[in-house]
């Protein structure tokens, strides 16, 4: 039984990979083509990519 702490870990390391994922423009073909599992490729309805999140390139353009 996962405990309290165990899925919040789970929940911020999903978060984050979903945040750089995005940030980076990574497309569901691209995930379903490199998944380990590889039966996941094969799913023919796949959600709509999501929008990229757009990243400040420098500390100027953060603030």
């Amino acid at each position: 039984m996962a405990t309290g702490i165990t899925l919040a870990q789970a929940a911020w390391g999903d978060a984050l990979a979903e945040v750089l994922m995005r940030g980076r423009g990574y497309t569901w073909e691209e995930f379903m083509t490199t998944h380990p599992a590889g039966a996941v490729g094969r799913l023919s309805d796949m959600p709509a990519d999501p929008q990229p999140l757009p990243f400040p390139e420098t500390q100027e353009e953060a603030r």
